[in-house]
């Protein structure tokens, strides 16, 4: 089923000429020859998937399900086979699978898509031979999947290659240089299971340096790679081709920002690296676009980083093409990547420091950083390179981001305060969310902007101050942080270019600073009320109804009331148990808010997570059942009474009173009855142990002990009545 999902996907992007097809490669005399001996299992005749000859070109699809390596290896099969035959001028082999990935090889050579056109192939074509489909979403899309071979190549790194956590960086740092070389870059992929790669790999590396750096600079480079080729994992064995595969796979999406910054920030999730302990936090793209729009930068500029890192801020202004570019990194693996990067993007016109910024001096037009957080040594606090970096600037704007507790109003921050007002005028001021640079810090960041062709002068100079609080990105489960709404960083941009009109918004204002008050939008925005909301209103007064009875029922004696005779009964004689059909994800529900219950893994507010639209993609399930969580270690085991239709996700069953006791579905106090013994399961499961659907269906099934009549039967009667000994 699978495969055949991928073929169908296949025949919805290539563009083969439908006459060019080959219908049965066993009875077409153009190539039933090739194919005669060609079968993968060694006897009788091979038949790919799909075979077009395209003048002298041979084009061979093979689609699998899920495996791009063995679809890959199949198709190199056929090659082997039909190259021998010699009458064919050009072969090409398509390797795709279900996900819409896919590998194309020219004779020996992977070659891209836009490299291939019909035209090349003796067709009197000019379209692409195969198309691809763009979508707003692309660059979510190929976010998402750079997050999985990120974790992916993490893991494989992990598992099957004892290095160091500082190693496994710099391998895909040297992996990236290398395919900067066309030779490794064409031909990587014939060392399969071959102990050579690991030396050419080295080479390649070697060359790209070479090319940009002098022999003294180069070999002390080189340093860093050596373990690439000395390291056991990499000998005798397919793992640094697999490594370089998965590194293949993303460069592959055509990322446009600092692709090694993405790889350090993501493995220093998973490792100790020093990054953290000394502060060291990289930033985040949009963070990085909106620092580098602040800044205006021209061709004539000169723009200064001095706490380089990865080189993400000189890399974005590049777009506005500055006349020069200046760093300066003092860790000597970010200084590492900070230099590779230039030279992966072809950047000359760049000059690198390495060492403390405070031992340079800088001149700069216009100027930008993040400086390392919480740093202990004094003159090197986080104000204190904002400082030498507006020291360094000259005429011109200054841009950096900070933690929030550094503009504060309290005594400590005060004289670094006054120093940067009698050096710069403080035009701007972004407060931003306390998430933007999770997950590696959570703390509250403010950017700055400043103009130093004058000092500050409080009673005149109006400053912006804006909140970026809500900046488009939510933190979700299992998932991280996600772009839910792209247009919130065009909305900053367009309130900042509007800044000389004069205008304030809802998330933004102008405030006359000091260096004793609060640097903040929220200490200047007004409180304004312009509507009511009435429906919150009435939802505040049932909240407080709801805790007055809460508190008068909690007030009353503790009573309870002794069972005489009971039994135990298995969950399923009593209930038909049902998992979740078209399940609805929580992100997708809260994504859309609207008046239908949503249920999930929640043991509050009777199961419900949120409200959300009727979507005929998922089902809607029948009111009057209880639902029960089966997995999570909050909620799992409690049971819930549904007297509303509603979308549910998969960590629910759905509980239904059998046809023998249908006369009870809508009654609701047997049904909580029925909710308060069943959710005793809870102590019984949890995240480690989930409720799966075998312990409440089979032999082994869940049993909960129950009032009975007479005949042994469950005595309906008697739950029904114990309400009404409430009073």
């Amino acid at each position: 089923m699978a495969e055949l999902i991928a073929q169908e996907n296949f025949s919805k992007i290539h563009d083969f000429p439908v006459e060019c097809r080959i219908e049965s490669v066993q009875t077409d005399p153009r190539v039933k020859n090739f194919f005669k001996n060609a079968s993968k299992t060694g006897f009788g005749v091979g038949i790919p998937d799909a075979v077009y000859l395209i003048g002298e070109t041979l084009v061979i699809i093979e689609i699998k399900a899920f495996d791009m390596k063995k679809a890959v290896l199949d198709a190199k099969h056929y090659y082997s086979c039909i190259r021998l035959n010699g009458f064919i001028k050009d072969i090409i082999t398509v390797s795709f699978i279900k996900s819409g990935k896919f590998k194309i090889f020219e004779n020996d050579n992977e070659i891209f898509p836009d490299t291939l056109k019909a035209k090349d192939l003796n067709l009197k074509l000019n379209k692409p031979l195969i198309k691809f489909k763009t979508t707003q979403n692309d660059k979510e899309y190929s976010k998402k999947e750079m997050d999985k071979n990120f974790f992916t190549i993490h893991n494989f790194i992990r598992d099957n290659c004892h290095i160091t956590s500082r190693e496994k960086i710099i391998l895909v740092l040297g992996i990236l240089t290398g395919l900067k070389d066309n030779k490794f870059k064409k031909e990587w992929n014939k060392y399969y299971d071959n102990s050579l790669l690991d030396q050419f790999l080295f080479d390649s590396i070697k060359k790209v340096y070479s090319d940009k750096l002098n022999k003294n600079d180069t070999d002390e480079r080189l340093k860093n790679f050596l373990f690439i080729k000395s390291h056991e994992s990499f000998k005798n064995s397919n793992n640094l081709h697999k490594i370089i595969e998965l590194v293949v796979e993303i460069q592959q999406l055509n990322y446009t920002g600092d692709l090694i910054n993405l790889f350090y920030c993501e493995f220093v999730k998973y490792t100790d690296v020093d990054g953290q302990a000394l502060g060291i936090v990289l930033t985040p793209d949009y963070i990085t676009e909106l620092m580098c729009f602040l800044l205006e930068i021209n061709e004539n500029d000169t723009v200064l980083d001095i706490c380089t890192g990865t080189s993400s801020f000189l890399l974005s202004s590049l777009k506005y093409n500055p006349k020069k570019l200046i760093g300066c990194e003092m860790q000597n693996d970010l200084f590492l990547m900070a230099e590779s990067n230039f030279i992966l993007r072809n950047v000359n016109n760049y000059e690198l420091h390495k060492g403390n910024c405070f031992n340079f001096d800088f001149k700069a037009t216009k100027s930008i950083s993040n400086p390392p957080f919480g740093q202990k040594k004094i003159g090197e606090k986080e104000l204190d390179f904002f400082l030498k970096q507006i020291n360094c600037t000259k005429n011109g704007l200054s841009v950096c981001v900070f933690p929030q507790s550094c503009i504060s109003n309290n005594k400590q921050n005060l004289k670094l305060k006054q120093k940067i007002m009698s050096k710069a005028t403080v035009k701007t001021v972004i407060t931003l969310n306390n998430q933007v640079f999770y997950p590696n810090a959570s703390v509250g960041c403010s950017i700055i902007l400043v103009d130093t062709s004058k000092p500050h002068e409080p009673e005149n100079d109006k400053v912006l101050l804006v909140n970026f609080n809500n900046d488009g990105y939510e933190i979700q489960k299992h998932t991280g942080k996600v772009l839910v709404d792209s247009s919130k960083l065009e909305n900053i941009k367009k309130i900042l270019c509007e800044f000389r009109c004069g205008n304030e918004t809802e998330i933004s204002c102008f405030g006359l600073l000091t260096e004793d008050s609060e640097w903040s939008y929220f200490a200047f925005c007004k409180n304004r009320t312009t509507e009511i909301d009435l429906i919150n209103l009435q939802l505040r007064q049932l909240e407080l109804q709801f805790e007055m009875n809460k508190l008068h029922i909690l007030n009353r004696e503790k009573r309870f009331i002794k069972l005489e005779k009971t039994k135990m009964f298995k969950i399923c004689d009593i209930f038909d148990i049902e998992t979740v059909k078209k399940s609805m994800t929580t992100i997708r529900a809260k994504k859309n808010p609207g008046n239908v219950p949503y249920i999930s893994a929640s043991k509050l507010n009777n199961g419900i997570t949120c409200y959300t639209k009727h979507d005929q993609n998922f089902t809607l399930n029948r009111s009057n059942c209880l639902t029960i969580v089966n997995a999570g270690d909050g909620g799992c085991g409690y049971t819930f009474f549904q007297n509303r239709d509603f979308f549910a996700s998969s960590s629910i069953y759905i509980l239904r009173f059998k046809d023998a006791y249908k006369n009870y579905v809508e009654n609701i106090k047997v049904n909580l009855f029925f909710c308060q013994i069943i959710s005793k399961l809870h102590s019984k499961y949890g995240f480690n142990r989930g409720l799966k659907i075998n312990k409440l269906i089979g032999e082994n099934a869940e049993e909960i002990e129950l009032p009975v009549d007479k005949l042994g039967c469950v005595d309906f009667e008697l739950i029904n009545d114990l309400y009404d000994s409430l009073g």
